[in-house]
């Protein structure tokens, strides 16, 4: 079963009644996986401390304005 995982790339699912609990993947995927991670945090931290001190119904506005600009093809 390892051997799949590293030779193929395959994941395999941990399951308990039939909920998915854990998965075994390669630990180049593992590693992949947290540079990922680390990069999206730090995108968000810049997110939240350019947002800083905008209220959240200000944040709601603009991004339902900006929504409707798509639809209408404006963007």
């Amino acid at each position: 079963m390892i051997i799949t995982i590293l030779t193929r790339g395959d994941e395999i699912v941990i399951e308990r009644a039939g909920k998915p609990m854990a998965i075994i993947i390669s630990f180049a995927e593992f590693e992949e996986f947290k540079k990922q991670r680390e990069k999206d945090s730090e995108i968000l931290g810049k997110v939240r401390a350019k947002n800083q001190g905008i209220k959240p119904e200000e944040v709601e506005t603009a991004v339902e304005s900006a929504i409707s600009k798509i639809r209408k093809g404006q963007a």
